[in-house]
């Protein structure tokens, strides 16, 4: 279930920030490796997820 979290909040990080809202691009990326895909999905959701919780607690304090 985690893993499935972090997937998906970095899939659409990354289909944002490196694809540039270019869901084609991402479609062939997918289509022509989709498991080394899913693995940039799951680390930038495992990065991202606890700096986002760290920065709002900065921000709230």
């Amino acid at each position: 279930m985690v893993e499935f979290v972090f997937g998906a909040f970095g899939a659409f990080i990354r289909w944002i920030f490196i694809y540039n809202l270019n869901s084609k691009k991402i479609g062939e990326a997918y289509n022509t490796n989709p498991q080394v895909e899913d693995a940039k999905n799951s680390y930038a959701g495992l990065f991202l997820v606890p700096l986002g919780i760290i920065v709002g607690i900065f921000i709230k304090y």
